[in-house]
């Protein structure tokens, strides 16, 4: 049966230390939004480049 699995860890904690924040949301222009739209881990690399643009601008320090 098609989709059971999914519907089983959907909502499930990744490990990813995110918890149980609220997710953020924005627009982005084309064609930026094609680019991200057509990763296969388009959330990973989004919390990446987030978290990296983060330190190079000195909000953030790495653990």
């Amino acid at each position: 049966m098609a989709g059971v699995g999914s519907k089983k860890t959907q909502f499930k904690d990744q490990g990813l230390g995110v918890g149980d924040r609220k997710p953020l949301s924005f627009q982005i222009p084309d064609p930026y939004d094609q680019i991200l739209r057509s990763l296969p881990n388009r959330s990973a690399k989004i919390r990446e480049w987030v978290i990296a643009g983060m330190l190079q601008e000195g909000l953030a320090q790495q653990d």
